[in-house]
């Protein structure tokens, strides 16, 4: 009986189970946004239903659910929710709205995070989609044009070398004040950052979200988060692209015929002989003669490859994030390339409901390659100066040859024959965070982060041997000895934080409370020794060099300063409607003596949704919001001992021998402290037209007083000037961003433009002005660093312009330049006839950017640019022959003569320290061009394989790309490259290493 009573049972279970598996089905299907770009990380979920699913990465779910009539949600904290029918399907294809993604969106700011919706400061921010695929070797290069009053300095394009910073809203001080970078929350350096391992970045722009972070945020703060892993499976991601770089830009040289007739015409203009004979002009423009051009010598084409793998995942538990990055560029110039690795490791425990542990780890070794003696920029330069020849580079058997005029080979020069500078670095970094609930609303968290840099320099100089053209067994030229270098430098930068936040919500009122303690230290050194004499070029280690100390190089330097800080944060929300938030930071700085050290930096803002008002109820505007703010910020960007009477080493000679000793490294000033900024901001956010329409303006001024200078002391003084607190300088500007995005059928698109302007004006000098430097002014009532020089009023045509005219030159004849007279000597050109030329400062950078999605088609176009720049063309790529150690380009044929005497640049002359030095080379209005430019630089199409396809080899996503960087630019300029130019007196000179175009292939693998 009871045996037959258990059959039965197992039976009827046996029934019920297969009856429930028969009342239930599998659903799957993708969820992609209106750009048809997959969404991560949503949760599927039945209505009134117990199972759920979470998105892949390529967008994929899979949920069981019971027959009948069942709907499925859709959420997501990027997007509106969602419910669907399922009705008879299988297979979903489901579009989340995100609209309101920029409003419900988790913003990274200072300590902490918050709601887009409810920040009451002027906070932008990237997505990191915009970055992952683009072919750059660094994420600093990926943020141009990306948010508006954001503006990216860069003076070379050298692998590992790029020499980038950044600047937001302007130039506000005559001293530094660098842009504050934070990397999971320790200060450091975004140079050697993966963009592949980029979670968010937030770049905090006003006062009252900078001001958090106190006596460093004059310039503005730039927070930088990497990924972690979600909730699921194990997920793996591979991206990996492979391009080919060229020069974007290199003006093209005269012909070798060209450059013979135009140095003979210069050379005739100053009353000289000429220099070729007809002879050698017959051979120039004989069939038979095989022309040079040595910028072809030293760039070339050069293959860059980017591979990015990662696995993450996680449960309830734990999450988890790992990724490996590997990426080579070699560079588009002689001996000159960078390699780089990246490893990260981000994991999160969860160990019950109180308390959560996050550690971040990671580790970037890089080599950096280049010519040696650090002749790079020289290498450059005479390149840029030679003109085309019939020169040979080499012998047959691989020897180099000097120039057929005596002059140094420098591609030979540039090469590794001539040695090698290897640059081997280190970046290890790691944050350790714990968290602890003690109630719901009240949470403690601790967290110690550290980010060591280290180097190794290794420059070895070989013994360079060139041969003659006419004979390649005479030697030409040797050099003396061979050498070598090496130096060891390091830095570690730590930083404790402790903080609790409070969080509560009554009603309708919404609470939070931050504060806490942070204190940061930070410590450096660097080494060095050259010796030289080396018995062969084969063997390069420090001690195998001379014996004789007097050819031993030895230097060492080391450094520190610590900062201590009390920092807190309230904020309150009616509603969500009235926002109103304050923050204040005490800082202590170990740059300044004790009662100068200690900082308080405040800030106050507010918003108003007006949108939710009662009487706000306009169909077509979706979102309003009106925000103001006003808050300090402080600048300690100093040195590390101001306050304090420096030595630094030296030696002398007595009796005829070296001695060592000190002497004071210049006067200190013990009165010293913070610069300071006080700012204003109005903001507006709108969102319209069923949010397709989405509008941000915002506008701000500022004021920095007691800015860090060094005032000009008399020479009697003997010293160097001590920095002071002296300066006033206000700032004023406004930033846009628009964007509309819209679907029709399957076709998506989105437009966004962003542009941004900035002036200052100097309030005060503390007593001295002007102050000129070289070819800029800088004085009371007007910008810092506006040009100055004479106004160029046209050219001279004929001799009686140029006996009527105010005397220049004893030289002056007709076809060069002519200045205008501005109150001084009214009979005479000279000093006294400088005037303000124009502001040397970008107006109005912009950026846009163009997306478009059909089926599995994408498309991204993402261009930036500036409306106006003024930019000094001085250098041998703008001006004369200069001594005919230089040739000139091609637009210098549209020059003056007597036959075209409507040529748009003066008459040829030898150039500078020739007889003619002070005629056309004069710092004038002429040499000022407007590098105003519009460059693309991405375009990027891709296909996503339809996921039926993949599913049978288990892959989410598969997608291929093509993408071209700095593929077109539209200027006017004509020299080098009009984005180098951006910056405060800019120079575009010929020895920048040259920006790369970048045409590049690639695929995106998710499984």
């Amino acid at each position: 009986m009871r045996r037959s009573l258990i059959k039965s049972l197992w039976l009827t279970g046996l029934i019920l189970v297969g009856l429930q598996a028969w009342a239930q089905r599998t659903v799957t299907g993708k969820v992609s946004d209106a750009n048809a770009a997959p969404i991560s990380g949503a949760t599927v979920s039945v209505v009134n239903g117990t199972a759920n699913a979470v998105t892949s990465e390529a967008g994929t779910f899979t949920i069981t659910i019971p027959n009948g009539d069942v709907r499925l949600r859709f959420s997501h904290v990027n997007f509106q929710p969602l419910e669907m029918a399922v009705g008879n399907s299988l297979q979903l294809d489901v579009i989340m709205t995100a609209v309101n993604a920029s409003l419900e969106e988790v913003v990274i700011i200072g300590y902490g995070a918050q709601k887009k919706v409810t920040m009451t400061g002027a906070v932008g921010t990237i997505d990191s989609k915009k970055l992952q695929d683009r072919p750059v070797a660094s994420l600093t290069e990926a943020l141009q044009g990306q948010v508006p009053g954001l503006t990216v300095v860069r003076t070379s394009a050298q692998p590992g070398n790029q020499n980038i910073d950044f600047r937001i809203r302007g130039t506000s001080t005559f001293s530094s004040n660098p842009v504050l970078t934070i990397v999971d929350g320790v200060p450091s350096s975004l140079d050697r950052i993966n963009p592949a391992d980029i979670e968010s970045i937030s770049v905090l722009k006003d006062a009252a979200s900078a001001a958090i972070y106190g006596s460093r945020a004059t310039g503005g703060v730039i927070l930088v988060t990497t990924k972690t892993g979600r909730k699921g499976p194990p997920r793996v991601s591979l991206n990996s692209s492979i391009g080919l770089q060229r020069p974007t830009r290199f003006p093209k040289k005269v012909s070798a015929l060209d450059h013979a007739l135009l140095s003979n015409e210069a050379r005739a203009n100053d009353g000289q002989p000429a220099k070729y004979s007809q002879a050698d002009i017959d051979r120039l423009s004989s069939p038979d003669f095989k022309e040079v051009n040595w910028d072809d010598y030293l760039l070339s084409d050069a293959m860059q490859t980017d591979h990015n793998i990662s696995i993450s995942g996680g449960n309830e538990f734990n999450d988890y994030y790992i990724s490996f990055g590997y990426l080579r560029q070699n560079g588009i110039v002689l001996n000159t390339g960078y390699e780089r690795m990246n490893i990260q490791a981000n994991q999160n425990f969860r160990l019950n409901n109180k308390l959560k542990i996050g550690v971040r780890l990671g580790y970037t070794p890089s080599v950096q390659t280049a010519p040696t003696g650090n002749q790079l920029s020289s290498v450059l330069t005479g390149v840029a100066a030679l003109p085309n020849t019939d020169d040979l580079l080499k012998t047959a058997d691989g020897r180099w040859l000097g120039r057929l005029d005596g002059g140094a080979n420098a591609i030979a020069q540039a090469s590794e024959d001539a040695g090698q500078t290897i640059i081997k670095a280190g970046r290890l970094s790691g944050n350790v965070s714990i968290d602890y609930n003690i109630i719901p609303q009240v949470k403690l968290t601790a967290s110690y982060g550290v980010v060591r840099n280290q180097s190794r320099l290794r420059d070895y100089a070989k013994i360079l041997t060139l041969y003659k053209q006419s004979d390649h067994d005479a030697i030409q030229s040797q050099t003396e000895f061979n050498s070598l270098k090496v130096g060891y430098a390091a830095d570690i930068q730590q930083n404790v934080n402790l903080l609790a936040n409070y969080n509560q919500k009554f009603g309708d009122h919404t609470i939070s409370v931050m504060g806490g303690f942070t204190a940061e230290w930070f410590e450096q050194n660097n080494d060095g020794v050259t010796t030289r004499n080396f018995l062969t070029d084969d063997i390069y280690v420090i001690g195998a060099g001379t014996s004789d100390p007097t050819f031993w190089t030895i230097s060492g330097t080391a450094s520190d300063w610590a900062l201590a800080s009390v920092v807190s944060r309230a904020s309150y929300s009616f509603r969500d409607k009235y926002l109103l938030e304050g923050t204040l930071r005490y800082d202590g700085s170990s740059r300044f003596l004790a009662d100068k050290r200690w900082g308080l930096f405040p800030s106050v803002s507010a918003g108003w949704v007006i949108t939710k008002e009662n009487f706000m109820d306009v169909p077509a505007i979706n979102f309003l919001k009106l925000r103001a703010s006003w808050g300090q910020v402080g600048n300690q960007n100093v040195g590390f001992y101001p306050f304090a009477n420096s030595l630094s080493q030296t030696s002398y000679y007595f009796n005829g021998l070296p001695n060592r000793g000190v002497q004071t490294a210049g006067a200190s000033n013990p009165n010293l402290t913070w610069e300071t900024k006080s700012a204003t901001n109005i903001g507006l956010e709108g969102r319209f037209l069923n949010n397709k329409l989405e509008v941000n303006l915002d506008v701000f001024k500022e004021r920095t007083s007691d800015i860090l200078m060094q005032l000009p002391l008399p020479t009697t003084f003997g010293q160097t000037e001590p920095v002071q607190n002296a300066g006033v300088i206000d700032n004023k500007g406004w930033e846009l961003e628009i964007a509309h995005r819209n679907k029709i059928g399957e076709f998506s698109y989105g437009v966004s433009a962003q542009i941004s302007n900035v002036t200052n004006k100097v309030v005060s000098m503390g007593g001295v002005s002007p102050i000129i430097n070289g070819n800029v002014i800088t004085q009371e009532g007007y910008s810092i660093n506006d040009w100055f020089g004479l106004r160029s009023i046209g050219i001279f045509q004929n001799t009686r312009e140029v006996t009527d005219a105010p005397f220049q030159n004893a030289l002056t004849t007709p076809g060069d330049l002519r200045y205008q007279n501005n109150g001084g000597d009214p009979n005479v050109i000279n000093a006294d006839d400088r005037v303000r030329l124009g502001k040397s400062t970008p107006v109005c950078p912009y950026g846009i950017r163009i997306t478009a999605g059909y089926k599995g088609f994408d498309f991204t176009a993402f261009g930036q640019g500036v409306m106006k720049q003024l930019v000094w063309s001085n250098g041998w790529t703008a001006q004369n022959f200069d001594r005919e150690a230089s040739t000139l380009r091609t637009y210098h044929l549209d020059r003056w003569t007597p036959e075209t005497p409507n040529g748009h640049f003066p008459k040829t002359r030898m150039g500078s320290g020739a007889a003619d030095d002070g005629i056309n080379d004069r710092f004038s209005s002429f040499w000022l061009e407007d590098a105003a430019y519009f460059r693309m630089k991405n375009i990027e199409l891709g296909y996503s394989l339809p996921s039926n396809l993949l599913k049978r080899w288990k892959i989410q996503r598969l997608r291929i790309y093509v993408n071209a960087e700095n593929a077109i630019t539209i200027t006017k300029y004509l020299g080098y490259d009009p984005e180098a130019g951006i910056g405060t007196g800019a120079r575009l000179l010929e020895n920048r290493y040259p920006l790369a175009k970048v045409y590049n292939v690639g695929l995106n693998l998710n499984f």
